[in-house]
C-alpha cells in the first residue's frame, strides 16, 4: 500500500495554480503597459515623453505603481509627484494606476475562477499567484526601461510592484472570485 511523503508545502505547492498564475499576471502586466503606452502615445495631448516612447512609456506604467524613476540620483514619478500637476493629462493620473490596479484584480479574480470548489480564502491564495508571472516581468522591465541613465528603481519595483501589488490586489480579485 502506497503512503503519501508529501510535506505540507509540497502538498500547498502542488494545490496552488501556479500555471495560471504565471499566465494571468504576465497577460496583465503585458495588457497593462501596452495599455499604458497607447494610452500616452495617441491619446494625451500633452505627450511629455514624444521621443523613445517605449522607455518613457514604460516610465509612466511603472509610475502607475508607485515606482520612481531614477535618473542622475533624483527620483521622479511624472504621475504621482507635483510636477504631474503641471502636465495637462487628457487621462487624469490616478486613472492610469486605477487602470493597472483594475487589471491585476481581474487577473486574481481568473486565476480564482478556475478553482474548485469556490471558497474566499481558497480565492484569495489562488488569485494572489498572479504575482508569479508579474514578478519577472517587473524585473526584467526595469532593465528594458533604462535609457539615458534612467530607470525604474529596482527594489521599489520588484517589492511594490512585483510582489505587494499583485499579492494583495490579485488577492482581493480572487476573493471575490470565491465568495461568489
Amino acid at each position: 500500500m502506497a503512503t503519501s511523503d508529501r510535506t505540507g508545502s509540497e502538498s500547498l505547492r502542488g494545490r496552488l495554480p501556479l500555471h495560471a498564475g504565471a499566465t494571468y499576471g504576465g497577460l496583465a502586466w503585458l495588457v497593462g503597459f501596452a495599455s499604458v503606452a497607447a494610452a500616452l502615445n495617441f491619446l494625451e495631448a500633452e505627450n511629455p515623453f514624444p521621443e523613445e516612447w517605449f522607455s518613457r512609456s514604460g516610465w509612466v506604467f511603472y509610475n502607475a505603481h508607485y515606482v520612481d524613476v531614477v535618473r542622475e540620483g533624483v527620483s521622479v514619478n511624472v504621475l504621482h509627484d507635483e510636477a504631474a500637476q503641471a502636465l495637462d493629462w487628457t487621462i487624469p493620473a490616478a486613472g492610469y494606476t486605477l487602470f493597472v490596479l483594475v487589471l491585476l484584480g481581474a487577473a486574481g479574480y481568473y486565476v480564482a475562477a478556475e478553482t474548485w470548489p469556490p471558497s474566499g480564502s481558497i480565492g484569495a491564495v489562488n488569485g494572489a499567484t498572479v504575482a508569479v508571472g508579474y514578478f519577472p516581468l517587473t524585473v526584467l522591465g526595469s532593465f528594458v526601461f533604462e535609457i539615458d541613465g534612467g530607470s525604474p528603481e529596482l527594489g521599489t519595483a520588484a517589492i511594490v510592484m512585483g510582489i505587494t501589488l499583485p499579492v494583495v490586489v490579485g488577492a482581493i480579485g480572487g476573493f471575490l472570485a470565491g465568495a461568489t
